[in-house]
């Protein structure tokens, strides 16, 4: 599978800044009366969500979830800052399709005491064709995704990966780092620039440390892992082509690219002009793209004006860019 974890934030993160302040969690008089959490089940590092894995799937660590390298399948969790109406319009049929997946059935459910739906979907990758639940849920200040990733022709995982997703259940009194969950670091020291919130593994930075940022350019930076293994030959084009695949963004030009080692990674520094999806509003892109022996890391910022200023925040983040030892 050719992404990363962007493709979903970058969209989430642009429904987030559409959307009005999200107002305080309620608290609950006893969460142990109020969910079902049972022994089996595990917290998804690096968010509040529970869910109890499937059989042979052990704990990801490049990204919030579970995943079983064998069948090459994954479930991936993501805590979404934005109210659910708005951010469920996001995957309608149209939009899946934009994105190569064809909608095969949607359920609407409730899921850790919240109204959600649980989409059936298939998408073409690398010769074979794979299916995916996608499962939504919330309220009116959070959106909770589960993606469960697997070989459509592997009928045993698939249910497994069903019943596990349908265990899912939600604690907002959960406390965790900021960083929790997260594979590498970033110096963010007088960037100008603040970690503002890790989701599923990637880590986004903004200039007021808000989401939605109050920043009238909504600058931001993303840094994002692959979820699966990758197989790309010409890694170069393969950073460039990266680009066609951000959704907030269109009609994106490089203008530069340049071969980078950081942290022992080689990689591809790319910088682009572009153009808001929806505005039409002129956007710089900075792109670094880094390679594990099979996986990629994939950091993009982008920003909407003082361009010069923007851009070079983003390169010096990015620069400091490090993996946890394990």
């Amino acid at each position: 599978m050719k992404y990363s974890l962007l493709f979903l934030l970058s969209s989430l993160f642009f429904f987030s800044c559409s959307a009005p302040e999200a107002p305080k969690e309620k608290k609950l008089h006893s969460i142990e009366d109020a969910l079902n959490i049972t022994s089996s089940h595990q917290r998804v590092l690096g968010t509040k969500i529970y869910l109890v894995p499937p059989p042979g799937f052990v704990p990801a660590a490049s990204f919030s979830g579970f995943k079983q390298d064998a069948t090459e399948s994954s479930i991936v969790v993501m805590e979404i800052p934005g109210p659910y109406e708005r951010v469920s319009k996001g995957f309608s049929p149209e939009n899946l399709k934009d994105r190569q997946m064809e909608l095969i059935d949607s359920q609407n459910g409730v899921y850790g005491n919240m109204s959600g739906v649980m989409l059936t979907v298939r998408q073409p990758d690398q010769g074979r064709t794979l299916k995916k639940y996608i499962l939504l849920f919330g309220d009116e200040s959070r959106t909770i995704m589960v993606n469960g990733i697997f070989d459509e022709t592997n009928k045993q995982v698939e249910s497994h990966i069903k019943i596990s997703m349908e265990s899912v259940t939600y604690n907002p009194e959960a406390k965790m780092a900021k960083d929790e969950g997260l594979a590498f670091t970033i110096d963010d020291k007088d960037s100008g620039f603040q970690l503002t919130k890790s989701i599923s593994g990637t880590a986004i930075y903004t200039i007021d440390g808000k989401i939605p940022t109050d920043d009238p350019y909504r600058s931001n930076l993303i840094v994002s892992p692959s979820i699966l293994q990758i197989e790309e030959k010409d890694r170069a084009a393969f950073a460039v082509e990266r680009l066609k695949t951000i959704p907030t963004i269109k009609e994106a030009r490089t203008t530069k690219t340049a071969p980078i080692n950081i942290d022992g990674l080689d990689g591809f520094e790319t910088f682009s002009d572009a153009k808001d999806t929806n505005s039409g509003a002129k956007v710089s892109v900075y792109q670094l793209t880094l390679f594990t022996k099979n996986q990629y890391y994939l950091l993009v910022g982008t920003t909407e004006g003082d361009f010069e200023k923007n851009i070079a925040a983003f390169k010096k983040l990015a620069h400091t860019f490090k993996l946890k030892k394990r």
